[in-house]
């Protein structure tokens, strides 16, 4: 088999969404070549610690990892350095410039790099080994680069210069949504012919019995990170509301929050006066997957849609709350990708600029709950189209063309 070096700072045994979907592809990778990852220790502790449940998943993986300089001091001087603009790139810039230490762990030659941001100093490395190596290279964005809205105006100019490099002299580029290669289309006609789309896919493996009945309480459950814009407060609202409007209606519902927060978010949850709001904080994995299954109603928030590259976010976790048959309920601008994909039989899709909507929404779900009403929550089965199978299968021919083009 020819050497693919896959080069992620997200990767498991790390927690999060991204190594979540660098762990999916890597379990079909990993029969078609033979693999080494390039990537980061875990940190001890914060949002991207090591998580138990991903430490085996792939025994048969070489895995390199550079020091990624998680130890809490070294990090409040990374803020500091941030704040001055000493470090522009994202909180990993250190690990592209460990390239040459990496060129001498590494043990087999790549035949192909494969890349997987965020963080984008994943793909600065992969740019720098790929002309070391002078081996073919993939480079694939989960989010949009420059214009991210979670990045720092004031570091504008050096996203431009790296995004445009990456884009320059990467063989194949892919995005996880329709509306990113779009995008990129448009920003970049003339490397248009090298884009394609690999999304944020789902396991068939594992795939958990659709629910077949409703739980005593009926739950909402939303796991994953708040920070920023992408927070609770206008679902929080519509609760409040509803229990302002229509005392007692809320009496039989339980409203989990698992996941990360920054501290407006956890605040905010923390003080909301409803008893069966609660909040839980960061899960493993399979308790965050435990904790969907026994749910009745799963909720996405994106952050609100201000311009375009707002609209180009499709949450991973979409796909698997698609997964677990469960209703969904998305807190999302109508532009938005995840607006479209849960519309499409998944459950409701509720923008920032209609309150009354997601009240509307929420008191029908706890009618139907009431009723006993089963059909109301039934969903669609998962789209094909977001198979971990079907999307490695064609990433595989990608990159074995660009092996042989050699």
């Amino acid at each position: 088999m020819k050497n693919l070096l896959v080069v992620s700072v997200s990767a498991p045994p790390k927690g999060g969404a991204e190594s979540l979907q660098v762990d999916r592809y890597l379990s079909y990778l990993k029969h078609a070549f033979n693999i080494s990852l390039l990537t980061t220790k875990p940190p001890r502790s914060g949002w991207a610690k090591l998580d138990p449940d991903l430490v085996s998943n792939l025994p048969d993986i070489k895995t390199y990892e550079l020091n990624g300089f998680y130890n809490r001091y070294f990090r409040y001087f990374l803020r500091l350095f941030f704040k001055s603009g000493a470090a522009k790139l994202d909180y990993d810039f250190l690990f592209p410039r460990q390239w040459r230490r990496a060129t001498k762990m590494l043990k087999d030659k790549p035949d192909v790099i494969y890349s997987r941001s965020l963080p984008f100093s994943s793909a600065v490395m992969a740019r720098k080994l790929a002309a070391y190596y002078k081996v073919p290279w993939v480079m694939h964005l989960s989010d949009p680069w420059v214009g991210n809205p979670y990045l720092a105006d004031s570091h504008r100019s050096t996203h431009v210069l790296n995004e445009a490099l990456c884009i320059e002299q990467a063989n194949m580029v892919s995005f996880t949504t329709r509306q990113a290669l779009e995008y990129y289309t448009r920003r970049y006609p003339t490397h248009a012919t090298k884009f394609f789309i690999t999304p944020n896919v789902y396991k068939e493996e594992g795939k958990p019995e659709r629910k077949s009945d409703l739980t005593s309480k009926l739950v909402f459950t939303h796991t994953g990170n708040f920070y920023s814009e992408r927070n609770p407060d206008f679902f929080l609202q519509a609760l409040e509301a509803i229990d302002e409007q229509h005392p007692g209606l809320l009496k039989n519902i339980q409203v989990n929050f698992v996941g990360n927060a920054d501290e407006y978010s956890e605040e905010r949850i923390r003080t909301c006066p409803l008893d069966q709001v609660v909040f839980y904080g960061p899960k493993s994995y399979a308790e965050s997957v435990a904790m969907q299954n026994d749910s009745d109603v799963l909720v996405v928030i994106d952050k609100p849609v201000k311009k375009e590259e707002d609209t180009l976010f499709l949450p991973s976790k979409v796909l698997d709350y698609m997964v677990t048959g469960r209703y969904i309920l998305a807190i999302t601008d109508d532009t938005s990708c995840t607006s479209g994909l849960v519309s499409e039989g998944f459950g409701v899709a509720c923008g920032y600029d209609d309150l009354n909507k997601l009240k509307n929404a929420i008191m029908q779900l706890i009618q139907a709950h009431h009723n006993g009403d089963y059909a109301y929550f039934k969903t669609q089965r998962p789209h094909p189209a977001y198979s971990a199978k079907v999307n490695s299968g064609e990433l595989i021919s990608k990159l074995n063309t660009l092996v042989c083009a050699e």
